[in-house]
């Protein structure tokens, strides 16, 4: 599949959940300001690219300018409030009964054959760490696109 795209980030995993639970826990990300695509409705270029790192379920979290908040986090300790509370939120999912598998891609640009991906395997309390990489103040990795594998 030819094509690219950049600066958007998805949760993948499975559930066991019922549907109800489901939505409320994605609704806490809605409630950050962003907007939550699921099934067909990601495109499917998306889909492609990341079907390797995919879960059952695979939701885009459509926020244009959540890539930007890592422009500006520069100290590990001291994220930005809006990756702050989207760190909180990953907290409460990863916790949620019911949930496995689960994996916090985000994209800076996306194109087969042409951009990197990290995967990193981390446990729940060192996601802040895990999404340092995508820091542009980070310097000891730089990567296109970071998949964190979510351990409980």
């Amino acid at each position: 599949m030819v094509g690219n795209f950049d600066c958007t980030q998805f949760i993948t995993f499975d559930s066991s959940a019922s549907e109800e639970k489901l939505n409320n826990m994605l609704s806490s990300f809605e409630e950050l300001g962003f907007k939550i695509i699921t099934g067909d409705e990601v495109k499917p270029i998306k889909r492609q690219y990341f079907k390797d790192y995919s879960s059952y379920y695979f939701i885009e979290l459509k926020f244009d300018n959540f890539m930007g908040e890592f422009e500006d986090w520069e100290q590990i300790d001291k994220p930005p409030i809006l990756i702050k509370q989207f760190i909180e939120t990953a907290y409460k999912m990863v916790d949620s009964e019911g949930i496995s598998n689960i994996k916090i891609i985000l994209t800076s640009f996306a194109e087969e054959g042409r951009t990197t991906n990290e995967v990193t395997v981390i446990e729940k309390s060192h996601i802040s760490e895990g999404l340092y990489t995508m820091s542009k103040h980070n310097f000891q990795v730089w990567v296109d696109n970071l998949i964190l594998e979510i351990l409980k």
